[in-house]
């Protein structure tokens, strides 16, 4: 369905069985909608350009969906909103940063459980990020990728869990706790302090220190009670 100024997207379904492949394409579209049912692919384009539909732009994901730079948006008119949604059977494979360039426009990210694969680096310059109330998700970042969570505030019960060789940098750790089971992680700082609280990092984590200004003259303070 064909947008125009106030109206809907364009919308794309896929159901279970089904695969909706863009790879390689450049998208320009009035607006875009895409529902991916679990068992169902989406493979998503190299970018976006959003025309003159201000509401409806989702992008919902039950099954599998890949975007191979990111969220890369080249323009954007008319204010649009975007909301890109992880359920919990989800998983979503990010090959860059969710961000709105510069563009003007509202993006949101919510995750309701499920997986995300960091292919290669990737942070969220967005306008709302949650991790909703209860939620379980695992992040896996590959090797060589730096994968920035600071931007996502979570609701109560939600759990993370990081695999991959890479390395996760998080804000402070969510209720239902924070596991480390392998790679690197760069913990938040409180005042300049590393602060660990509800982490669990397994042997041979890589600790990345420096990922914001934080004191060193006091290490045994925080250091007592890590072990990784």
């Amino acid at each position: 369905k064909p947008g125009y100024q106030g109206g809907s997207p364009f919308e794309i379904h896929v159901r279970r069985g089904g695969t909706f492949d863009l790879t390689g394409v450049n998208v320009q579209a009035f607006g875009l909608a895409v529902d991916v049912d679990e068992g169902g692919v989406f493979l998503g384009p190299t970018t976006l350009a959003f025309g003159e539909a201000q509401k409806g732009h989702r992008l919902i994901v039950a099954g599998k969906a890949t975007l191979p730079t990111g969220f890369d948006v080249r323009e954007a008119a008319w204010n649009p909103a975007m909301a890109i949604v992880l359920e919990p059977t989800g998983q979503l494979t990010l090959g860059g940063p969710v961000a709105k360039n510069g563009r003007k426009m509202n993006l949101s990210v919510t995750l309701k459980g499920g997986r995300i694969n960091v292919a290669k680096s990737t942070a969220f310059d967005v306008d709302e990020a949650v991790v909703a109330a209860g939620a379980k998700v695992n992040v896996a970042v590959a090797e060589g990728a730096m994968a920035d969570f600071t931007a996502f505030a979570c609701g109560d019960g939600v759990a993370v869990t990081k695999t991959g060789e890479g390395t996760l940098r998080f804000g402070k750790a969510p209720s239902g706790g924070l596991a480390i089971l392998e790679g690197g992680f760069v913990p938040p700082c409180d005042n300049g302090v590393p602060n660990f609280a509800g982490v669990t990092m397994a042997k041979g984590t890589r600790l990345v220190l420096g990922g914001e200004a934080m004191r060193i003259d006091r290490p045994e303070a925080w250091m007592g009670d890590v072990s990784f």
